[in-house]
């Protein structure tokens, strides 16, 4: 059900190959086939590309992907199988927002049974998916606890860690990454799972996030249940670990 996976380094990288593994495995990928898309960063504003087709029959990705010169510090993939909302251009992740001045981007595995009820705050869904509700509704929530200034990174994961505990618990099981340019924060909330790797590319210290290993690393670690890790620029700051919900369904 989709798959997710990510890169933080302490500087830009070509991320070519990482896209080669992520999109065109060596074994074809023949269950999520309803959208792909990746983000990555370029001098603090965000490159999105992304279509609602399989990877392999998406003539725009293979040329990207040939082209190879992309180079980010900070990289975001999704590829889709559609369990809410249609296949369309609206419902592809990665999803982004801007906030303090900062683009957020976003992408999700898991099923999340939302209310019906519109979201308290400025930032509101425009297509119709679970993934893009729990975006907007952290954002929300990040908005409505800070106000108009951005907060210390540790500040701002920890609440992000606290609302993602909390929507585990009342909606269901879900994983996600959400970055910004130097930001990258991805919590492992019980579905199927989530594997991390350090290593070194082109010299920087890169950090690798992936819902399934890829052959692009030898090595690979796996999330616990409830876990989230900080990572600033390639470097593993914190990881977070076993938070309570301390809150009713959204309050």
């Amino acid at each position: 059900m989709c798959r997710i996976a990510a890169l933080s380094a302490s500087r830009p990288v070509q991320i070519r190959d990482f896209m080669e593994y992520f999109f065109f495995p060596p074994m074809p990928d023949t269950y999520n086939m309803d959208g792909w898309g990746f983000a990555c960063f370029v001098d603090d504003d965000c490159l999105l590309v992304k279509g609602p087709e399989h990877a392999r029959e998406s003539f725009l990705l293979r040329a990207v992907v040939e082209e190879g010169r992309f180079r980010s510090p900070q990289a975001i993939f999704h590829v889709r199988k559609a369990t809410r909302g249609r296949v369309s251009f609206a419902n592809t992740h990665p999803f982004a927002r801007e906030l303090w001045g900062r683009c957020w981007v976003f992408v999700h595995h898991g099923n999340v049974d939302w209310p019906a009820e519109p979201l308290r705050g400025p930032f509101q869904p425009v297509g119709e998916t679970d993934t893009e509700w729990i975006f907007c509704w952290i954002l929300n929530e990040l908005r409505h606890i800070f106000g108009d200034r951005a907060p210390p990174w540790r500040d701002l994961a920890l609440q992000v860690w606290g609302s993602a505990n909390c929507l585990c618990e009342w909606f269901g099981k879900l994983n996600f990454v959400l970055c910004t340019p130097s930001l990258l924060l991805a919590f492992y909330g019980g579905h199927e799972s989530m594997h991390y790797s350090d290593r070194v590319l082109e010299g920087a210290s890169a950090f690798l996030i992936s819902s399934t290993p890829l052959l692009l690393a030898p090595r690979w670690s796996s999330f616990r249940h409830g876990e989230l890790k900080i990572v600033v620029k390639g470097i593993i700051q914190e990881s977070l670990w076993n938070s309570p919900c301390q809150r009713g369904p959204l309050g």
